[in-house]
């Protein structure tokens, strides 16, 4: 699928074509080789950012974040093999300096193999033997992030945050894929 047409998907059901266009240039500086994928790193080493437009759209910006998230696993399930098909639901840490970015604490990360300060998402991928596509994925928000209200609106986390287990947030996500219309498949993790 060549890119326009795949970002025209994606982004269907936008309201304004600036939306679409600043989606499309997030999606190209998301594939450069780079280190940083930050939309200020993209203004540093893709000409036509607009390092402020491209924040605005990641961050403020109001788009139907589920709904592209939803048709991310639709192109993912029409692009692999139907045969031999498998979930793996698997924990990804950052890590990261300070402690503003949402959800950073000390805390195992598998990227570091220990302890340490960072972020950590649970995610879903569709899998077969060769290949493997992140389907879904959220945030884990350790208890000391959803025990405290003003940290949470200071980094605009939807109240309605409750603390949910990394189990938990698997189970979340496998529910909302099913609502997407993704099959049962196996499901594979590993201990935790």
């Amino acid at each position: 699928m060549e890119l326009e047409a795949f970002v025209a998907r994606v982004f269907e059901g936008f309201s304004r074509w600036d939306q679409v266009a600043r989606g499309a240039t997030y999606v190209r500086g998301l594939m450069r080789e780079a280190e940083r994928k930050s939309p200020g790193a993209m203004a540093t080493y893709m000409t036509e950012v607009n390092e402020q437009a491209l924040r605005h759209f990641v961050t403020d910006s109001p788009w139907d974040f589920d709904n592209v998230r939803r048709r991310l696993t639709e192109c993912a399930l029409e692009k692999l093999p139907a045969e031999g098909r498998f979930l793996i639901v698997d924990e990804t840490g950052f890590p990261k300096q300070g402690k503003h970015s949402v959800g950073v604490a000390r805390q195992y990360g598998g990227t570091l193999g220990k302890v340490g300060n960072g972020q950590v998402a649970v995610r879903v991928h569709l899998a077969t033997k060769e290949v493997s596509v992140p389907l879904d994925g959220e945030r884990y928000l350790p208890e000391s992030w959803t025990n405290d209200a003003s940290r949470l609106a200071k980094c605009r986390v939807p109240e309605a945050a409750p603390f949910r287990t990394k189990p938990e947030l698997a189970l979340l996500l496998l529910e909302r894929l099913r609502g997407w219309g993704v099959e049962r498949y196996p499901v594979v993790a590993d201990a935790a």
